[in-house]
């Protein structure tokens, strides 16, 4: 009997390692099975991570163990909680932002749970971590040798991912367990050759956020270093030391910013409007829905006569306000906003108090860039944070007695996972089958209706599947269904190509004025962008309103575009020609 029990262990060892492996590896790399790159690196890895809840859970009830035994598990549980009463409270809602959050949060006590009962040591937990980054690593120095392109046309190097922020986000993250195992000894021309290269790496992707966050955990272990060793700085030499210390963060912190001041710059606005949407609605406007309501907030801002010149050139159609916390303040309210602070209080608490100097330099530096960058919507740098969040969580156990009966917490948990799996696999084939799609009409062939209708249940709240069913549409001349379809896709999206889209199909059903109050919004929403100021010029030329067209004219020639290209001159020279013709 014995043996049985101790060869089922091992299985479900070998199982957890296996998915726990196969979550990190799906989140780092693009299946390309998926209209967007963001749905493979969630999907596959959520769906992952439940059935490794689902392991963890029938392990427990075999076993006799607790899976709820710490209080980080209860302050997760809680968070988790609470995203989901403020999901059902906002309409409209988005599923996608929603799940990733929830299942995301899971690995937390999930994994502490496996570390706790030895299914999964933290050094096993740590080389998965570092086979990820070599696998970074990799492509960056593919990349730089011209062996590989990268997904996105304005970067050279930028890793697996499409942003090389994700990127050295990640590879910040892994320098600590690197920077230990040297210090430890074992292998040391390997680690410390693997630390060479993801330095190098992360100093070629040229992301100012990781260069602070590598600052940041440098600063931590050198203080942990020297309180271990109990050396002080001698009273006569702190003020200089500080002096010095303030000096060169200042010198550090200007040559960032000349780095990319623009960007920098435009980040302000970005964090002012944000702060106003969090004062104006405290409640919150919805996770996931931080990209719609920003965007509408901005082009507000600028109809209504705010904004100086600068910041209306450098004002840009925003995904993400590079706050982490301003984010969960603007789309799960104050509340949200607080259960994310408490998340990095707690953490930093704990690792602190277990004096593990690893998860603690990582827990300051995620904290400190999540001020002026995205943590939480990156993916790889947000999983991994929860991996060093189950650290911390495994060494800090409840005793049995402390908790209730365990049989009722494990019925009700298998039961939640057990109704979000099927939903999450349907979601995965909706999104196959909607990627599948959107092939046939690039290559000209027409996608029913009914074909779409078959899919709309499982994608859920997918403003990709609104937009493509759109399009498809509008290419078959069916106006009034595509200005139906675009609307759908409007409850979650304010983008230009939405913008755009109702506007079109709006001029093409006879209802102009609605389709130009869209194009007024997309036109103040980015007040750089030229082609919503031309398509406003040609449709009042149309109406012979000339008074406004000329005025649109004079706009897009005095306009400074962010990226001057055949295109922006084109219109430069269109306007131009319409300003002389009619002086």
């Amino acid at each position: 009997m014995m043996n049985y029990l101790k060869y089922g262990v091992n299985r479900c060892s070998v199982v957890t390692t296996t998915l726990l492996l196969l979550i990190y590896v799906s989140a780092t790399l693009d299946t390309h099975l998926f209209v967007y790159p963001s749905l493979s690196r969630t999907l596959i890895p959520e769906l992952l991570i439940l059935l490794l809840i689902t392991t963890a859970l029938l392990y427990g009830i075999v076993k006799k163990r607790n899976f709820i035994n710490s209080k980080e598990t209860w302050f997760v549980l809680t968070w988790i909680a609470y995203i989901i009463i403020h999901y059902a409270s906002v309409y409209p809602h988005e599923q996608y932002r929603t799940m990733y959050l929830v299942v995301s949060l899971l690995l937390i006590p999930t994994v502490s749970f496996v570390i706790h009962h030895n299914l999964i040591s933290r050094s096993q937990c740590e080389n998965i971590v570092l086979f990820v980054a070599i696998i970074q690593i990799i492509f960056v120095f593919a990349q730089w040798t011209g062996l590989i392109t990268s997904e996105n046309i304005y970067f050279t190097l930028t890793g697996s991912n499409e942003n090389p922020t994700v990127t050295s986000l990640y590879l910040v993250g892994c320098v600590p367990i690197i920077s230990a195992r040297l210090y430890r000894g074992g292998y040391r021309i390997l680690y410390f050759s693997v630390l060479l290269l993801c330095l190098v790496s992360i100093g070629a992707l040229r992301c100012r956020t990781a260069y602070i966050g590598l600052s940041v955990e440098l600063l931590v272990a050198t203080a942990i270093y020297l309180k271990k060793r109990n050396i002080s700085t001698p009273k006569s030499f702190r003020f200089p030391f500080l002096f010095v210390l303030i000096l060169m963060v200042t010198s550090i912190g200007f040559k960032l910013y000349d780095m990319k001041r623009d960007s920098a710059d435009g980040r302000i606005l970005i964090w002012k409007l944000s702060s106003k949407m969090i004062i104006g609605k405290p409640q919150g406007y919805g996770y996931g829905l931080f990209e719609k309501y920003y965007n509408l907030c901005q082009s507000d801002y600028f109809a209504q006569g705010n904004g100086i010149d600068k910041e209306k050139a450098l004002a840009d159609f925003v995904f993400m306000p590079y706050n982490d916390f301003l984010e969960h303040g603007v789309e799960g309210g104050v509340v949200g906003m607080t259960f994310l602070v408490a998340f990095y209080v707690l953490m930093i608490y704990n690792a602190k108090r277990k004096h593990d100097i690893v998860c603690l330099s990582v827990f300051v530096a995620f904290a400190t860039m999540s001020l002026t960058n995205f943590i939480y919507s990156s993916i790889q740098p947000w999983l991994l944070l929860m991996l060093y969040s189950s650290f911390v969580a495994s060494e800090n156990i409840f005793k049995e007695k402390l908790i209730f009966k365990r049989t009722n917490i494990f019925i009700l948990t298998i039961c939640i996972v057990l109704s979000c799996m099927p939903a999450l696999a349907k979601m995965l084939r909706g999104q196959m089958k909607l990627y599948e799609y959107k092939e046939r009409i690039m290559e000209g062939e027409y996608v029913s209706n009914d074909d779409f209708t078959i899919i709309q249940n499982s994608v859920g709240t997918s403003e990709a599947y609104w937009t493509l069913r759109a399009y498809n549409d509008f290419l078959q001349q069916k106006y009034p269904e595509a200005t139906i379809d675009i609307l759908e896709a409007l409850k979650y999206t304010s983008s230009p190509q939405s913008m755009e889209m109702i506007y079109k199909t709006y001029l093409l059903s006879d209802n102009k004025a609605q389709g130009v109050r869209y194009l007024e919004k997309l036109r103040n929403m980015i007040p750089s962008l030229l082609r919503p100021k031309l398509m406003l010029m040609q449709y009042y030329d149309n109406q012979s309103n000339i008074e406004k067209a000329v005025c649109l004219a004079k706009e897009i020639v005095d306009c400074h575009v962010k990226i001057d290209n055949e295109k922006s001159r084109r219109i430069h020279s269109i306007a131009d020609n319409y300003l002389k013709s009619h002086k």
